[in-house]
């Protein structure tokens, strides 16, 4: 079958056989077997990585440049540069998860997106989501280093914080939370009981009110359709 193909691609005049030949022996002088730890890789001078023993696939220059974690997948120009031990991480973007040594479970989508990480069970979205952050189990989704992502969360204490303003069902307005302006049940919120921030420490000028009593009997109590 492979004689019957390489037949029908020389026949073919658009396929240029002598620049495939010279770009193949260029390639050739690239490939190499590498055993590292004990462990046969493939690599292409640095672009490419193959590690069937670790499962492990790197795509980039200096990508998991010496990685030997088990499952770990890292794209991009020194994706992953510094994991050594780590496992179950993937990296897609510039320098992401650069820093990151032996943390396990990451997963950073993004240019130099967790670059600073050191712990385990993150996940970064976004051009530099997640840039400074050196713990674990985070969730960061912005499209820059802030430390007050548009949307934070942390994965062990089930938290998720929303830094803007939130619309469910409809564009948020000038309020921190917006749901739709309708009379059914979408428009509506319910909860066992609400939690007001009312409290003496949000209050000042507290003044005591004269005759007290006296205002309370002057009010006039309506019915009304």
């Amino acid at each position: 079958k492979f004689y019957k193909i390489f037949s029908l691609l020389i026949q073919n005049s658009t396929f240029k056989i002598h620049n495939f030949i010279k770009f193949s022996l260029r390639l050739s002088k690239h490939i190499h077997f590498v055993k590292r730890y004990g462990i046969n890789y493939i690599q292409v001078k640095d672009l490419i990585n193959f590690d069937n023993s670790h499962y492990s696939t790197s795509l980039g220059f200096g990508a998991g440049r010496v990685n030997w974690g088990n499952h770990n997948t890292f794209i991009g120009y020194q994706a992953g540069f510094s994991n050594t031990s780590g496992y179950y991480n993937s990296a897609m973007g510039y320098l992401a998860l650069f820093s990151n040594t032996t943390g396990n479970y990451n997963s950073a989508m993004g240019d130099q997106a967790g670059y600073n990480c050191k712990g385990s069970g993150n996940l970064f979205l976004g051009y530099q989501a997640g840039y400074h952050e050196t713990g674990s189990n985070t969730l960061y989704i912005d499209n820059s280093d802030t430390s007050h992502p548009l949307i934070y969360g942390e994965f062990d204490n089930d938290i998720v914080k929303i830094n803007g303003k939130l619309g469910v069902g409809t564009t948020p307005g000038t309020y921190r939370l917006t749901l739709p302006n309708t009379a059914n049940d979408l428009g509506k919120g319910i909860a066992n009981a609400w939690e007001t921030y009312s409290s003496r420490r949000w209050k000042t000028n507290i003044t005591p009110i004269e005759n007290p009593l006296d205002k309370v009997f002057r009010l006039r109590g309506v019915y009304f359709n």
